[in-house]
C-alpha cells in the first residue's frame, strides 16, 4: 500500500516544525502548506441536508493517508468519502467528509465516482 510520509494518527495534532506557536498554517510532508479555516467557513462550504445544492462528489480513496493535524482527515484505501472544493484551498486539496468527520485531504488520494 502507498501511504503518506507522515505518521500522525487521525486528527491528532502534529508535533515539531513550528517552535510551539500556532502559525495558522498546517505543514505537509511535501513542504507545502494548507490554509486553516474556522469551522464556520467549512460549515458554510458544505451544504446541509435540506439544501437544494449538490451534495458534493463521491470518491473512492486510492491510498491510506494519515492526517498531519486536526484540520486533515485520515483516509483508508477503498473507502468512499464525499468531497468538496473549498474556495481558498490549494487546487490539489479538498474537504472530505466521512460520516460526522471532516478534514482536508490531498485530491490525488481520491478517485471521483462519476
Amino acid at each position: 500500500m502507498v501511504s503518506a510520509s507522515h505518521t500522525s494518527s487521525n486528527n491528532a495534532p502534529s508535533s515539531g516544525g513550528g517552535g510551539g506557536g500556532s502559525t495558522g498554517v498546517a505543514r505537509v510532508a511535501s513542504g507545502g502548506s494548507v490554509p486553516l479555516y474556522p469551522p464556520s467557513a467549512i460549515a458554510d462550504a458544505v451544504p446541509n441536508s435540506t439544501s437544494n445544492e449538490s451534495p458534493g462528489r463521491q470518491a473512492k480513496v486510492l491510498y491510506d493517508y494519515d492526517a498531519a493535524d486536526m484540520k486533515e482527515l485520515s483516509l483508508i484505501a477503498d473507502e468512499v468519502v464525499t468531497f468538496y472544493n473549498i474556495p481558498g484551498l490549494p487546487s490539489d486539496w479538498v474537504l472530505a467528509v466521512r460520516g460526522t468527520q471532516k478534514g482536508n485531504v490531498p485530491l490525488s488520494y481520491l478517485q471521483p465516482l462519476d
